[in-house]
């Protein structure tokens, strides 16, 4: 199982990376921050400010709980606070949609697609 986690880590930690290296914005407060190109930088910040913890530290908390593979990522903010938004393909092939809050692990929501 930590090959999967270490994987798994390795392959978000890449497509945060590569989601962009833009200019660095400001976290403008919005509930709908569309513009994938910046969450990394977002991310990067809120971590660097106490305001997240890192994803490979989420991963870790989080164990199984996602249910499934994790295919897609976003960072942002939601209903007043930092969440991870991943895209889940559970073993039956279903999509979910899980929002885990960026400071404690907590999972806040949870639904398919």
């Amino acid at each position: 199982m930590k090959r999967v986690v270490t994987r798994r880590t390795f392959l978000l930690t890449l497509a945060l990376l590569s989601a962009g290296t833009g200019l660095a914005h400001g976290d403008n407060g919005t509930d709908h921050d569309t513009d994938s190109d910046d969450d990394h930088n977002r991310a990067s910040r809120a971590v660097a400010q106490g305001r997240a913890l890192p994803l490979a530290a989420i991963l870790s908390k989080l164990g199984g709980q996602l249910g499934g593979e994790v295919i897609g990522l976003e960072f942002k903010r939601k209903d007043g606070r930092l969440v991870y938004k991943f895209k889940v393909a559970t073993p039956t092939g279903k999509l979910r949609e899980v929002s885990v809050d960026a400071m404690t692990a907590e999972i806040v929501n949870s639904k398919e697609d």
